[in-house]
């Protein structure tokens, strides 16, 4: 039986405290060892095997396409699993990954945003207007 040779990758994150990145860093450090290795190996390959293919074969090759729409349904899986965990209900009259999963067009709530943008000058305006994209009332 032949011995798989293993790649030894290190890492050293240092934020700073009150970052966005301070914040994962602190609950990757809650969250038990395996696990979170699970979670960094998942980000890497969802967020980085495109570009180490890009490195790896010719511009255009099949193999990059291939890897960018595997990679485009993992990431579109692992935000549907997200919205579940995080109990989200969709927004709009159709969920787009949940079509994109199932293949079917789910409806779900409505929502329409009307804005005029020639009237959102000021910068208390556009907050509002972004808030209500997001389908938050202020």
């Amino acid at each position: 039986m032949k011995k798989s040779r293993r790649r030894n990758f290190m890492l050293r994150l240092q934020p700073d405290d009150g970052t966005l990145l301070a914040e994962v860093v602190d609950w990757l450090q809650s969250i038990p060892l395996g696990e979170r290795r699970q979670k960094v190996e998942e980000a890497f390959l969802i967020l980085m095997l495109p570009y180490a293919r890009k490195a790896k074969f010719e511009q255009g090759s099949e193999e990059i396409e291939s890897c960018y729409w595997s990679t485009h349904n993992r990431v579109m899986q692992y935000l549907y699993m997200m919205q579940q965990t995080l109990g989200l209900k969709s927004v709009g009259s159709i969920d787009p990954i949940l079509s994109m999963l199932t293949g079917k067009r789910e409806s779900t709530q409505s929502v329409n945003y009307e804005i005029d943008v020639e009237e959102e000058e000021e910068e208390d305006d556009d907050f509002r207007t972004t808030n209500s994209l997001l389908g938050i009332e202020m």
